[in-house]
C-alpha cells in the first residue's frame, strides 16, 4: 500500500505544508494551484503539478525545511469527518476507513467510538498534533481568512484568496451530534490536540 502523501512542498519558501483531511486543505490546495498558475480540476490532492510528499520524503530531502499546518478544533473535525464519509457516502474513496470497519449507514455515536478507540488508524481521524512534527506555523481553520494572510507573510508570498471548497452547507452544528458521554469521550481521544491548539467544546 502507498504511503500517503500528506505534505506539500514551497520550495521558494523552504516550507513543507502538512496537508490534514478535513481541514481545509482542498481549499488551500485549490490556491496553491491558482498561485502556481494552474487551473484547480478533479481530484486535487492527486493533481501531479504540485509537489506532493510523503512524511519520509520530508525527512530524506528536505528535512530542515520549515513546516506549517493549518488546525480544526477536533470535536468539528470528527464529525465533518462522519457526515462527509457516512451521509455523503464518500466511504467509497476511503478504502482504509472500510477496513477499519468503518460502514455505510452507522450512527455518529458508533463512528466516534471507533475514531477514538484508534485515532491514528486513519489520517482523518488522527491527532493534528502528531501529524506534522515540529512546527514554526499554525493556523486555525475557524479564522482561515485573517490566518491565510498570516501564512501568505509567513512564506514571503501573495498568495490568492482561500476558496471554499467541500463544505457542506447542510451539516448541522458539530455540538448537535454530541451526547455527554460522547463529549467526554472525544476530549479524552484528542487531549492532546485540545490541549496543544487551544480548543474547547
Amino acid at each position: 500500500m502507498s504511503r500517503p502523501r500528506v505534505f506539500l512542498g514551497l520550495p521558494e519558501s523552504r516550507v513543507v505544508l502538512c496537508l490534514t483531511p478535513k481541514v481545509g486543505s482542498q481549499s488551500i490546495i485549490s490556491a496553491m494551484m491558482r498561485h502556481y498558475g494552474i487551473e484547480p480540476d478533479g481530484l486535487l490532492h492527486l493533481n501531479p503539478a504540485l509537489p506532493f510528499m510523503t512524511r519520509e520524503d520530508v525527512e530524506r530531502y528536505v528535512p530542515d525545511w520549515r513546516r506549517a499546518m493549518f488546525v480544526r478544533n477536533p470535536f468539528d473535525r470528527l464529525a465533518a469527518n462522519f457526515h462527509y464519509h457516512i451521509r455523503l457516502t464518500e466511504l467509497r474513496r476511503s478504502r482504509n476507513m472500510r477496513d477499519l470497519g468503518y460502514s455505510l449507514g452507522m450512527s455518529f455515536g458508533d463512528f466516534a467510538r471507533k475514531a477514538c478507540h484508534h485515532p491514528d488508524a486513519d489520517p482523518h481521524t488522527a491527532l493534528q498534533s502528531r501529524m506534522a512534527g515540529r512546527v514554526s506555523f499554525v493556523g486555525k481553520i475557524e479564522s482561515s481568512a485573517w490566518d491565510w494572510d498570516r501564512f501568505s507573510a509567513f512564506l514571503g508570498l501573495s498568495l490568492p484568496p482561500l476558496p471554499r471548497v467541500n463544505q457542506n452547507a447542510d451539516r448541522p452544528h458539530y455540538r448537535e451530534d454530541y451526547t455527554d458521554e460522547l463529549q467526554a469521550l472525544v476530549a479524552r481521544a484528542y487531549k492532546a490536540d485540545l490541549d496543544l491548539f487551544g480548543y474547547a467544546f
